[in-house]
């Protein structure tokens, strides 16, 4: 089963899509507010869950400093409107 542990950045919509898609889903801003990202890591490892972020210091984590974690989605939502 996949499981999965949105960060606060990451936006309530993503955790409501999840969740309808009757994934197993935990809110860091539900369950954490304001915890750093070394914690979250800790949380997302101990309970198997992918982390969703739009923040790219997980992946310097992951990377860089070898901190461990199942897996790291991390979104580019960005969008540029032109009128």
């Amino acid at each position: 089963m996949i499981k999965f542990l949105v960060d606060e950045n990451a936006g309530y919509s993503i955790i409501k899509y999840l969740r309808e898609q009757n994934y197993d889903t935990k809110s860091v801003s539900e369950l954490f507010p304001s915890r750093d990202d070394i914690f979250i890591m800790g949380k997302a490892d101990q309970e198997d869950r992918i982390i969703v972020t739009n923040d790219k210091d997980f992946g310097y984590l992951v990377f860089k400093s070898n901190v461990p974690a199942l897996a790291v989605i991390l979104l580019d939502l960005e969008m540029n409107l032109q009128l």
